[in-house]
């Protein structure tokens, strides 16, 4: 038996960063064509089966581990070319959420390829199932739940042949590894590209795609990390213990980097965490 379930949507429930409108599963997807699209942001996947998104003129296959998001008011079509089409969809909305859909980088109507389907279909349920109880207060758990998902979205799901950000860390765990076991050593470029046998260059872009930073960026933000954790856990270690502790010998320029990324002194920090 198909499944649709509905949230009665209050002057509050608008005031949220999100909320869910509309969430299902559908054995048979029947056609759909919205000349003006849709009002709410709109998810949907393929199970099993299959059908075609016309969006923008152009027509996507949407097969199982794909799936589309549609943004509000976007024209679109879709239909089944290989039945049944079972799908699993969801509308949510949200205040100010242009913004925050932007800010994770959801800023177009777009077909997505899930590397895994599996934890994404297991929120969709969750918010189902949760919708179902009709409890007065279930829209704030809704609410996190769509969050969640979007979360989910983003870590699992790739546009065309791009790797998923899961894939990105699956691929880099090597280096990762190394950095977490390592950062307190000299690291060069070189030695973390050989990690993974590959070129520092091509390390540098696999880093750019997956973080936005380069492995040097992502080492420096590890090292502080780790400084500000044991500027809390030890309060006996001096800050230029501290600095030799998590891979800098030269205490100015560990003191000069704490603060371009936390904003304030380390000794600073540690006071206005006692």
């Amino acid at each position: 038996m198909d499944i649709s379930v509905f949230t009665v949507i209050t002057d509050n429930q608008r005031n949220l960063p999100f909320y869910m409108e509309t969430a299902g599963w559908q054995q048979h997807q029947p056609h759909i064509h919205r000349l003006s699209g849709y009002p709410c942001y709109h998810w949907l996947q393929t199970v099993s089966g299959g059908g075609e998104l016309v969006l923008d003129g152009q027509i996507y296959s949407i097969t199982p581990g794909i799936g589309f998001l549609l943004l509000p008011h976007d024209p679109h079509e879709y239909y089944a070319v290989r039945e049944p089409w079972e799908v699993y969809w969801l509308t949510f909305d949200g205040f100010h959420i242009d913004t925050i859909m932007a800010s994770l980088g959801f800023t177009d109507s777009c077909v997505l390829t899930l590397s895994d389907n599996k934890p994404v279909e297991a929120i969709l349920q969750d918010i189902i199932e949760e919708a179902k109880t009709n409890d007065g207060l279930n829209n704030l758990e809704l609410s996190a739940l769509v969050y969640k998902f979007l979360i989910c979205l983003l870590r699992y799901s790739s546009i065309e042949d791009n790797r998923s950000l899961q894939q990105y860390y699956i691929h880099l765990a090597p280096v990762l590894d190394y950095i977490k076991g390592h950062y307190m050593d000299e690291i060069s470029l070189e030695h973390l590209a050989s990690c993974m046998d590959i070129t520092p260059q091509y390390l540098c872009r696999l880093f750019k795609e997956a973080f936005g930073v380069t492995p040097f960026t992502y080492l420096a933000k590890y090292r502080i990390k780790k400084a500000k954790e044991l500027l809390l856990l030890n309060k006996s270690l001096t800050i230029r213990e501290v600095s030799h502790s998590v891979g800098y010998n030269d205490v100015s320029y560990f003191c000069s980097l704490f603060r371009k990324y936390e904003g304030m002194a380390p000794g600073v920090f540690r006071k206005a965490h006692q």
